[in-house]
């Protein structure tokens, strides 16, 4: 495929004009949507002879192109074919309007952070919006709704649930001939992005998911017209990525898509794939190179192409860095058992812009869920992403009525201007209370093997030890003896008698037990039955009871072990009064600090002192933000050298502050 007027020159400008679409008639023999034979484009010369090119898409009889251009003014539109005019078809003329376009450029990438066109900061904060929802808004509405809400992000699935695959739509069970593509699917998505464009909205369109592919995770291939058993081409699901017809029709349905929605800054990101760690290829024989290979082809053929070269992602487990070769920013998904440990504490690769493109806690309980929002998307800000980390479950942001959230972090973001600190990062917080709460032991690993086993306490319920260990317990002696070698242990000096509290997310498939020892005497044996397994965390049960385990004051090793066929999956362990009843966490730069404070009942009311490593010294200025009610207050404080500031208020249970130091 011959490559169309180089991307470069587009990159450098800060105004768009248009865009405006041209039409023609012009019969074609075959499959219009082939990307190689029916490789259409569209020739724009302006008054003073420049020349520009589009790429050209079928719909509904014609040839359409759209035209975004860098000067207003008026331009003749001629149909080409293998760098050819078609002659028989007429040359347009064209208008280009002098007004800008409402969005601010398309987003590029300027180092490990996003940025428009003008060079203006963008920082991803929205929530997934993978497909229809019948229990809420239509898809387009809440789409829309999300703009109004605060956010600017979103996440969409080219799905056959409801339609927007342009393979097949099991609704009404319809089929696009061989190469082709569904008229029905394309025109959704015609309405999404036109909303997205009204709304000031972008979104990454994700082009595969991994059930089509899978025959074990989500799976959708025993339906796929393309599996062999259905009449189809492909014997096994991992053929997709190797197989010639299924590559080329594969590159039918990236073309299209960037000819006919490539114009629209709406669309962040080309989304090549929805977890792509669980595909056959992958998940059966651990084979990455031939899905890395497929995936870094198919971003070097939309690169190609793509005229206004919007960014391309991927969303993947990232320990295989060959995956995201030629993608322009890293996407993990994550659903730990604390969301706000595991976000916050999974080091990001650099090099590329990082951020979660899925969270969800490990559990759904009602009056929780606001928490796991909240948590994920402050700490995806407060630990120096790109973007904050992003919601999966969509349709609990309205049923639970949970956009303040989104409201609250995009107020603060703007108030703040924080997207455009260039040299914020996170900073080590401490703080003095004189005031005990509880010190909680979060394991922020998933299916990953415990690294440490043994804690001092307070000092191992940092985030760096938190990080060691699995949320997993599996036997030492069972199936998955290399994930826990041994019991995890916790060694404290309690100044008073205390509890200590087990809480769990869940238990395998064959049934788990859990043992409790203080002191090296057991206290607790416990017996779980089986849950069913699921890919799915709706399908999950509730957790089980928390255990509790007394304590006296003095010295104690406490210690926690699976003993059972399957693993336990730990939420975290609470340790009473070992801990801070603050908590702070800050990102930022040396003269002003974005920073969060969680204040636990006991200590409200009271003060504490606080240090932020490498702050400037001086007097700051301050706004604190309530996350509860989004009422603000101000405040002011001295930072001293050494970077203490003393007597600060704890009126409040979970508060930001945007701390600022005044001029000289």
């Amino acid at each position: 495929m011959a490559s169309i007027i180089s991307p470069l020159i587009f990159l450098f400008t800060s105004a768009w004009y248009g865009p405006v679409q041209v039409s023609f008639d012009h019969a074609h023999e075959g499959n219009p949507y082939d990307h190689e034979t029916a490789d259409y484009r569209v020739e724009f010369v302006s008054e003073k002879g420049g020349q520009e090119e589009r790429l050209a898409y079928y719909d509904d009889g014609q040839w359409k192109a759209w035209y975004l251009a860098r000067q207003p003014g008026n331009y003749q539109a001629r149909l080409t074919f293998g760098g050819a005019v078609v002659e028989a078809v007429d040359s347009q003329d064209i208008v280009v309007p002098a007004d800008e376009i409402s969005a601010s450029g398309f987003v590029r990438v300027r180092g490990e952070r996003f940025e428009t066109d003008e060079g203006l900061p963008f920082f991803p904060l929205g929530h997934n919006l993978g497909w229809q929802d019948n229990r809420i808004l239509d898809l387009t509405d809440q789409l829309a709704w999300m703009g109004r809400s605060g956010m600017n992000w979103a996440r969409i699935w080219a799905c056959h649930w409801d339609g927007k695959s342009p393979i097949f739509d099991t609704r009404d069970d319809s089929v696009a001939p061989d190469g082709e593509l569904l008229p029905s699917a394309l025109k959704q998505w015609d309405r999404i992005v036109s909303v997205a464009d009204a709304a000031g909205m972008r979104f990454q369109l994700v082009l595969f998911h991994h059930g089509l592919f899978s025959s074990e995770v989500n799976s959708n291939w025993d339906i796929h017209p393309w599996n062999k058993a259905n009449g189809g081409f492909l014997e096994h699901p991992g053929d997709f990525f190797t197989d010639p017809k299924a590559i080329r029709w594969t590159k039918n349905w990236l073309r299209h898509a960037v000819a006919r929605w490539g114009h629209s800054p709406s669309v962040m990101a080309w989304e090549l794939f929805n977890e792509i760690e669980w595909v056959d290829p992958v998940r059966k024989n651990h084979d990455w190179d031939s899905v890395a290979t497929w995936a870094n082809s198919m971003a070097g053929m939309i690169r190609s192409i793509d005229t206004h070269q919007h960014l391309i992602a991927i969303s993947s487990e990232v320990e295989h860095t060959a995956l995201y070769a030629k993608m322009d920013f890293y996407q993990p998904h994550i659903y730990p058992a604390d969301v706000f440990t595991s976000i916050s504490g999974t080091p990001a690769v650099k090099g590329k812009p990082w951020f979660f493109g899925e969270y969800g806690g490990a559990n759904f309980i009602e009056d929780r869920e606001r928490g796991v929002v909240r948590n994920g998307i402050w700490a995806g800000i407060l630990s120096g992403h790109a973007g904050a980390a992003s919601y999966w479950y969509w349709e609990r942001v309205v049923m639970l009525d949970l956009a303040s959230e989104y409201l609250n972090a995009s107020r603060i973001l703007g108030v703040s201007g924080f997207p455009g600190w260039a040299e914020s990062e996170p900073r080590r917080v401490t703080v003095r209370s004189g005031i005990e709460g509880t010190g909680s032991f979060k394991p922020g690993l998933g299916w990953k093997a415990t690294r440490r086993y043994a804690f001092d306490l307070p000092e191992g319920l940092s985030a760096v030890h938190q990080m060691e260990v699995s949320a997993y317990m599996n036997s030492h002696t069972g199936e998955h003896a290399e994930m826990t070698r041994e019991p995890l242990q916790f060694s404290f000096n309690a100044a008073k008698e205390g509890v200590i509290r087990v809480r769990l997310t869940g238990v395998g498939a064959k049934g788990a037990e859990m043992v409790l020892s203080l002191d090296g005497q057991e206290v607790s044996r416990k017996a779980y039955d089986p849950q069913p397994p699921s890919h799915d965390p709706n399908d999950w049960p509730p957790p089980p009871d928390p255990v509790e385990v007394s304590f006296a004051a003095g010295p104690h090793v406490f210690s926690i072990a699976s003993s059972g066929v399957d693993w336990f999956r730990l939420e975290g362990i609470d340790f009473g009064g070992l801990g801070q009843g603050i908590h702070a966490y800050a990102v930022g730069e040396d003269d002003r600090i974005l920073m969060r404070t969680v204040v636990a009942p006991e200590a409200l009311g009271s003060t504490f002192d606080l240090q932020i490593e490498g702050i400037a010294p001086g007097s700051y200025e301050g706004r604190v933000f309530d996350l509860d009610t989004g009422e603000e207050r101000a405040i002011d404080c001295v930072f001293e050298t050494g970077g203490w500031a003393k007597g600060l208020p704890a009126g409040l249970a979970d508060t930001v502050w945007i701390l600022t130091r005044k001029e000289k």
